[in-house]
């Protein structure tokens, strides 16, 4: 996953060769832990997100910097489901399916974050989800799984066809729990659930990258709700029974 303290340029000079970029980023990783770590710590210190999601992170590092890759997944998932739950529906327990969480998450329940003039169709608001630049899309699209104009998720196929592409909620099933086995980013589905088995560097680092990702996913959305509600426009955690899902479609949570 890419991350602000990735090296591009080394990346864009192995771009022909994946397990040479691989090999190559893990190197890095390695030889500039020490570094690497304190960047994220830096940022980390000023998200606005409560103390306990900051510590769990800085004890996820901790975890990495001695080799204990598979408590690194499995400290941090559990973490982004709370952080999402608080920020974007109060903190409502029970069964969310992922097409609510997609649309409360790219706006469609914040029109008034729209400024005078724009239209309150549900556009991304990609200036929260690309705070550290534009690599971030690809994490942003591994947050929300396949989008549909207008916030809208596609119809989960892979677990019909096997097709398979990791997503933060994607399920895993029989038709493509071997190609999840074979993917370094882990899922929260396949963490919590034990399905997966993420023991490697590689993995950790992934989840790591994705957790600090979503802590400032959730930062921004944290001072845009306090900055909005303020004016008296909706907080993204108003109405949140209102919203419409299809059971048979989407994955839900807990799955």
């Amino acid at each position: 996953m890419p991350h602000h303290t990735t090296p591009f340029e080394l990346a864009t000079n192995q771009l022909d060769d994946i397990e040479a970029l691989r090999r190559a980023l893990l190197a890095y990783y390695e030889e500039n832990w020490r570094g690497v770590r304190s960047k994220i710590e830096v940022r980390l210190s000023t998200y606005s997100i409560d103390d306990e999601a900051k510590e769990t992170l800085r004890e996820a590092l901790g975890a990495h910097e001695v080799g204990h890759y598979r408590s690194v997944c499995r400290l941090l998932f559990p973490e982004i489901e709370r952080l999402f739950r608080n920020a974007l529906f109060g903190g409502r327990r029970g069964n969310i399916r992922h097409g609510e969480f997609v649309k409360r998450l790219v706006g469609r329940e914040r029109d008034g974050r729209m400024g005078e003039g724009e239209p309150d169709d549900g556009s991304l608001l990609l200036a929260d989800f690309l705070t550290g630049g534009a690599h971030e899309f690809s994490v942003f699209e591994y947050l929300t799984g396949d989008l549909k104009e207008r916030g809208e998720i596609k119809g989960r196929r892979a677990s019909r066809t096997g097709e398979y592409r990791p997503s933060l909620f994607v399920n895993i099933s029989d038709a493509n729990i071997e190609a999840a086995r074979g993917s370094p980013i882990p899922t929260r589905h396949a963490v919590v659930h034990g399905l997966v088995n993420y023991s490697t560097p590689q993995s950790s680092l992934n989840a790591i990258f994705i957790a600090d990702y979503v802590f400032s996913v959730i930062s921004q959305l944290e001072r845009d709700t306090a900055k909005f509600s303020s004016g008296g426009a909706r907080s993204p955690t108003s109405d949140a029974g209102t919203l419409e899902s299809d059971a048979r479609r989407e994955p839900v949570l807990p799955a």
